[in-house]
């Protein structure tokens, strides 16, 4: 059983530890590169966005990381 929690647990760390990473490479190459502001500000015409966030994607992966170090320190708690 503690092999399992510690699996899932694991898993979750590093999907939410990967997701944050996607947002983080998505916005650096729409906010710093000049082709990703070219490409970006060619589909906008009226409306200049300077920064791109992920707000929901953010919350989800840094939820699945506390979940998972939180189910780690339950199953030592509880050992």
């Amino acid at each position: 059983m503690k092999k399992t929690v510690y699996l899932i647990s694991s898993i979750e760390i590093v999907v939410g530890a990967f997701i944050l990473s996607i947002c983080s490479i998505i916005k650096n190459i729409f906010s710093f590169l000049e082709l990703g502001k070219k490409i970006y500000h060619t589909g906008v015409d009226t409306v200049t966005i300077t920064e791109v966030s992920f707000p929901f994607a953010t919350v989800i992966s840094i939820l699945l990381i506390i979940v998972g170090i939180g189910q780690i320190i339950i199953s030592l708690i509880k050992k």
